[in-house]
């Protein structure tokens, strides 16, 4: 079930001059192109993806009944209202969390963003606060009215496609967009993003796994995972959960910029290290633990109890 709450109305805005415009185009297995947009050091499909079938082939079940939907434990898709010729070119396919879970949902050399990547997004456009309206379509094409403030500048083209939530039930078509990514941590439920047609507001949520929800893909192969034992210079980052005290090991010896960031985007530990280091986290919460050298980024996301 889907604790996702719709905001209130913010009336703020952001002036953002600098329009990214789309660079080029991705195809993903079944043929469908997308337009992409690069965002700072980011690029992005410009649209939600809509392949019926991973990477290497493999189909993904489309399921149509209500009742079906949320027994799923394996790759699942569906069309809005279960209609792809009025709803599939425009918002893309909703997709469970299995399917993303199997990290080959995007043509091959992209992958479904972090937590981390979709947070450096919004900080780029100013933060949770306000980025939705940089990143949504402008207009009330497709947007409930008001849609106000939102001005595209970004090239991203954010669309309200909705999402499948509780008992497979479609909702917020028009009123909101909801995104997977690709994020999630044992015993808990994975994350997902929002934007909403009141509010330049960009939600974050952790819902059920039997959730119906778009996906944008970002440029590049996945270079860590949520076991950063695996990372290409040998990261750990535990215990996770935590009391309070998290452990940063480094197997290499290497030095690493360490980012620490909650779930808002808000950076609250920015430095540098060699080997082990405990850091003390003071709030309970989320936080999403970023290291990086010319080796690559990884990033892991911490729960402090």
């Amino acid at each position: 079930m889907s604790n996702l709450q719709v905001p209130v109305l913010i009336l703020f805005s952001l002036q953002f001059s600098t329009t990214a415009l789309c660079q080029s185009t991705v195809t993903d297995i079944d043929g469908n192109e997308y337009g992409t947009v690069v965002i700072g050091a980011q690029e992005w499909t410009a649209e939600n993806l809509r392949t019926t079938r991973l990477k290497d082939g493999a189909a993904i079940l489309l399921v149509t009944d209500n009742a079906q939907w949320p027994l799923l434990t394996s790759p699942g898709h569906c069309w809005y209202n279960n209609d792809q010729a009025a709803n599939g070119d425009t918002y893309g396919a909703l997709y469970n969390w299995y399917a993303v879970n199997t990290g080959k949902l995007c043509p091959t050399g992209w992958h479904v963003p972090t937590d981390a990547e979709w947070a450096e997004l919004l900080d780029f456009f100013g933060g949770v606060i306000v980025a939705g309206n940089i990143l949504k379509e402008e207009g009330t094409d497709h947007w409930a009215i008001p849609n106000m403030g939102a001005t595209n500048a970004s090239g991203f083209t954010a669309l309200p496609g909705g999402q499948r939530g509780a008992y497979g039930v479609f909702d917020l078509l028009g009123l909101g967009g909801t995104w997977w990514t690709s994020t999630a941590i044992e015993g808990y439920n994975p994350g997902s993003y929002a934007m909403f047609y009141h509010s330049g507001y960009v939600g974050y949520a952790n819902d059920g796994k039997d959730g119906g929800k778009s996906i944008r893909c970002l440029k590049g192969e996945v270079l860590g995972t949520d076991d950063l034992g695996n990372a290409p210079f040998g990261v750990r980052v535990y215990p996770n959960p935590s009391q309070q005290q998290v452990m940063v090991t480094c197997d290499q010896q290497e030095e690493l910029m360490l980012r620490v960031a909650d779930m808002q985007g808000k950076v609250v530990l920015e430095q540098r290290i060699v080997g082990t280091v405990a850091i003390d986290m003071q709030t309970r919460g989320m936080y999403l633990f970023t290291l990086s050298n010319d080796a690559g980024t990884v990033t892991q996301r911490i729960v402090i109890e």
